[in-house]
């Protein structure tokens, strides 16, 4: 009974040890999953990828991210869906970081500009996990989720 008992305390240690290295292990192809936002979700406006030059211009990008991906609106509305990696967790923790205030920069700009887009911005996903940070301005949040879901999951 004490090995039995044993055994399955150990069991449960190495199981745990194992759920907790799920972030680390996290591998997103951030272009595919970019793409699949800005194609699988419904937005009001047409969201086009902006370039790598832009992408300093839209978010203040800490350092230590390493890929971006932005795809965004014609500044008609605040929808956006972007996808950023970082070299690792803590970097990625300092990118949501500034993604939130990207997200309150942005409804503070809306908010007088055409406030009907703050609904959006109050409602934004704004996701990380491991090295990924995912950010979706839509209406379409549900859709927005499950995607983010595929890839972060």
């Amino acid at each position: 009974m004490r090995k039995l008992c044993a055994f399955l305390a150990a069991a449960l240690t190495c199981a745990a040890l194992a759920g907790c290295g799920s972030q680390t292990d996290l591998t997103v192809d951030v272009n595919a999953m970019a793409k699949d936002m800005a194609e699988k979700v419904t937005y009001q406006d047409e969201i086009a990828l902006i370039d790598g030059d832009m992408a300093g211009m839209v978010y203040d990008i800490p350092e230590g991210v390493e890929n971006v991906v932005i795809y965004m609106g014609s500044g008609a509305t605040a929808e956006e869906a972007s996808v950023f990696e970082a070299k690792d967790e803590d970097s990625a923790k300092k990118m949501e970081e500034a993604a939130k205030e990207h997200i309150q920069k942005q409804r503070d700009a809306f908010e007088d500009y055409i406030p009907e887009e703050v609904k959006k911005l109050d409602g934004a996903i704004v996701e990380q996990k491991g090295r990924y940070v995912a950010v979706c301005v839509t209406d379409d949040t549900e859709n927005a989720q499950k995607v983010i879901d595929e890839y972060l999951k």
